[in-house]
């Protein structure tokens, strides 16, 4: 079973609408070496968050200047 790995997505806005969003690279780079990865929209709530990490085998930090 693969394992599931979480990235944490960035919130863009585009034509009005607020999309939760990460660059393919880092889903395709997971898939090839094996995990399954699912992205976490951080706008959710507290009890939401804690439901998805409570599944999760890991959580991948793509990085940038907030990181």
């Amino acid at each position: 079973m693969r394992p599931v790995i979480g990235i944490p997505s960035r919130l863009l806005t585009v034509d009005g609408l607020v999309r939760s969003t990460m660059a393919t690279t880092y889903t395709r780079a997971l898939d090839r070496v094996g995990g399954a990865p699912i992205l976490i929209p951080l706008q959710l709530g507290e009890d939401s968050l804690r439901a998805i990490l409570a599944r999760l085998d890991g959580i991948l930090l793509a990085g940038g200047v907030d990181v």
